[in-house]
């Protein structure tokens, strides 16, 4: 039989390494690394570590920051949107709440219904103790008025993501 020139060999050995040649290829690498040395030191026949659980470890790893870095940004945005209801800035919560609520529906999924929830508590808590602005009972019927505004906010925000992730979902099931 012919002698197989290295550079073949070379370019077939990492295939034989991740067991992706044909039995006539590996047949000939083999052939031919027990001849020729330096191809033999090429070709490892030490287990290779696999990758994958390394990747799996720090994609869990990436995806628990991710999901603590939404969780904070959903509780600053519904905090500083529930801190801005007196003020001049009040009308960025139109944009502000249906992100958040959108947010909501990608990162809690089952959970999503806490971020009305949320909004709607933290609105009538901050309206319930106003600073000696108004009367318990003003606060009261406040904070539960601006608390149902806020929270339906949140709830289109529910809804854009919902339908986010239906048209997303439909495209990618399209042929």
């Amino acid at each position: 039989m012919d002698q197989i020139p290295c550079e073949i060999i070379r370019d077939l050995i990492p295939l034989v390494a991740d067991h992706a040649a044909s039995k006539e290829s590996e047949k000939l690498v083999q052939e031919h690394i027990a001849e020729c040395g330096s191809c033999r030191a090429l070709l490892q026949y030490e287990p290779q570590p696999e990758a994958v659980p390394v990747v799996a470890r720090t994609l869990k790893k990436l995806r628990r920051r991710l999901f603590w870095t939404v969780c904070a940004v959903l509780v600053i945005g519904i905090v500083s949107g529930a801190a801005m209801m007196d003020h001049y800035t009040m009308f960025y919560n139109f944009i502000l709440f249906p992100a958040v609520g959108a947010s909501a529906y990608f990162l809690l999924k089952k959970w999503c219904w806490v971020a009305p929830a949320a909004t709607f508590t933290a609105v009538f808590l901050r309206y319930l103790f106003a600073p000696g602005k108004i009367s318990w009972t003003d606060g009261a019927i406040n904070g539960i008025l601006y608390g149902i505004i806020c929270a339906l906010f949140i709830g289109i925000g529910l809804l854009i993501g919902f339908l986010l992730h239906f048209a997303f979902k439909k495209e990618r099931n399209s042929p």
